[in-house]
């Protein structure tokens, strides 16, 4: 009798796994819009000296305010109608929690139409934005408490935490300081950068390790909701005591369009350097040298950042502009790159690894 061996059927290749559709190639270079209030402001925003120069002028008892007060803000609160002329608000608003949710509007919601064009990844983006938000909103609360806790004076045998505490602080409130060369602030401030832009790439981190299919786009669109979230934490906490009785409109439109667009610019980048195609957290091989790129990538993000925060928080607008164009810019050509990979690719099957 002849046997006719049978062979076990093959396993079927998986299907590819659907990745978010790229977003359009303009999509970036409208995102850019968020950079016309910042522009704007090149050209009708005031220095804060000069405003609280000419309120003294009418009000004397400011300048020794401001000198035994430390913070702004406190002193001008002892103003009449508690805000410098010509501030958008007095230093008691509460308006900062509605252009927050103006921010949620314009800012996330153009991230969303432009770069998460695909249900999934626009729930993610949005969960990113919404984990961002709370972790970065105690995040800074807790900065803001530390450095006040720091300020207070303490023995000259202080212990190793309080020096702790005030090297933090100082950190955090370098570019505030008129008496720190603008170098050493920014310097300072990037070490305090840094944990923010860790933070935002937490929930990419998630995303890809839990999906390792994951693309680029997703990637993308998860690093902006992120971003974008806690940008909008660092506005809430910084409008009370930097923006009330102080500042003009043009400064809230800055802080929450601006600023809060650039958060997510920055971790979009950051996001497409360690999780899209070849980066770190998508790579199967290449062991530790897979990292040495996008950590390039992320220390030119924290540079930026500290950049940014430090010009804008001197009043320094035009280079705020210039930092902020540089930070669109490159971010319009990662993204434009990453259009050119492909929308789905197949999953490695168990069989084949």
């Amino acid at each position: 009798s002849v046997s006719i061996a049978s062979a076990a059927p093959a396993t079927p290749e998986p299907p590819p796994t659907p990745v978010a559709p790229p977003a359009p190639r303009a999509a970036p270079y409208l995102f850019s819009l968020a950079l016309l209030p910042l522009l704007a402001a090149v050209f009708t925003s005031q220095r804060l000296d000069d405003r609280i120069a000419r309120a003294a002028q009418r009000f004397p008892p400011l300048l020794d305010a401001v000198q035994r007060s430390g913070p702004v803000s406190a002193a001008v609160a002892s103003l009449p109608e508690a805000r410098l002329e010509g501030s958008h608000v007095a230093a008691a608003s509460f308006v900062h929690w509605a252009y927050a949710l103006g921010s949620v509007v314009l800012v996330l919601g153009a991230a969303r139409t432009l770069f998460a064009r695909d249900a999934r990844v626009a729930r993610q983006s949005a969960w990113a934005a919404l984990v961002a938000w709370v972790a970065g909103f105690v995040l800074l609360q807790g900065m803001q408490l530390a450095s006040a806790a720091a300020a207070v004076p303490s023995s000259a045998d202080a212990g190793a935490p309080h020096r702790a505490l005030a090297t933090l602080s100082f950190c955090y409130r370098a570019p505030l300081d008129p008496d720190t060369s603008f170098l050493l602030a920014a310097a300072a401030y990037s070490l305090f950068a840094i944990s923010l832009e860790l933070l935002k790439l937490l929930p990419v981190a998630r995303l890809v390790l839990r999906s390792p299919a994951t693309g680029a786009p997703a990637a993308l669109a998860v690093g902006l909701g992120s971003g974008i979230g806690l940008g909008i934490a660092q506005s809430l906490v910084y409008a009370p005591s930097h923006l009330h009785g102080l500042l003009g409109f043009d400064a809230y439109a800055v802080r929450f369009v601006t600023s809060t667009a650039l958060h997510g610019v920055w971790a979009g980048i950051a996001a497409l350097a360690v999780a899209g195609e070849g980066g770190p957290l998508s790579a199967a091989e290449g062991g530790l040298a897979r990292f040495g790129a996008p950590l390039r990538v992320v220390l030119g993000v924290v540079a930026l950042h500290a950049l940014y925060d430090t010009m804008e928080r001197r009043g320094m607008v035009a280079g705020s502009l210039l930092i902020a164009v540089v930070s669109f810019g490159w971010f319009a050509w990662k993204a434009d790159s990453s259009r050119l990979r492909s929308s789905t690719r197949p999953v490695r099957s168990p069989a084949a690894s």
